[in-house]
């Protein structure tokens, strides 16, 4: 399935996107988890690239390589920050092909991308990046494969937002204790005749 750019991202949607891929860009402690989210995609696809990305505002971050560097993308030049229009897999059989992508510098140069899937990962609630599979050949994939890259996607994503303290609900705010303390004080008011 290819999915076409939605335009109803609002300019403050896009701002806080870029703000949460930014802030989880600059932590640096998922390291293996993620590494095997990105290596297991490239053996199974059988692609020479696998990334987990992190869409900014003006850079695209890789949290997970195979196959590249880790060097930061300008965002304009980016395929993931198409995927980040939607929760659905995007989908380029052949760069060349597609008129978002043929002039793209990546698939006119090194290193000469002519196949993107690519499955939004979301940070509470918000798509923040891709786990996206590339190759130098045209291809497709099939409705399996996209879904199981969906859910490779949902397991990076699981990943991202169990280290994200933003993502703990109240425990962003209070201790456990005082949580605890608060949910009790609520719970006995709402038994109260």
């Amino acid at each position: 399935m290819i999915v076409r750019e939605s335009s109803a991202n609002t300019g403050y949607a896009e701002t806080v996107r870029s703000h949460i891929a930014e802030r989880v860009y600059e932590q640096k402690y998922y390291g293996v988890s993620l590494s095997a989210v990105a290596e297991v995609a490239a053996m199974t696809y059988q692609v020479p690239i696998a990334l987990l990305t992190l869409v900014g505002k003006t850079h695209q971050y890789f949290k997970a390589a195979v196959g590249t560097g880790p060097e930061p993308t300008p965002v304009e030049l980016t395929f993931c920050r198409h995927t980040v229009q939607s929760d659905e897999v995007l989908v380029v059989p052949d760069a060349q092909a597609d008129p978002r992508f043929r002039e793209n510098p990546f698939v006119t140069g090194d290193p000469h991308i002519r196949f993107y899937a690519g499955a939004p990962l979301k940070v509470g609630g918000v798509r923040v990046g891709s786990l996206c599979i590339l190759d130098v050949q045209p291809r497709t994939l099939t409705a399996r494969e996209a879904e199981n890259l969906a859910y490779s996607a949902y397991t990076a994503s699981s990943i991202l937002e169990y280290q994200q303290p933003a993502s703990r609900g109240p425990f962003q705010l209070l201790n456990f204790e005082q949580w605890r303390t608060a949910r009790l004080r609520s719970a006995r008011q709402a038994a109260l005749p």
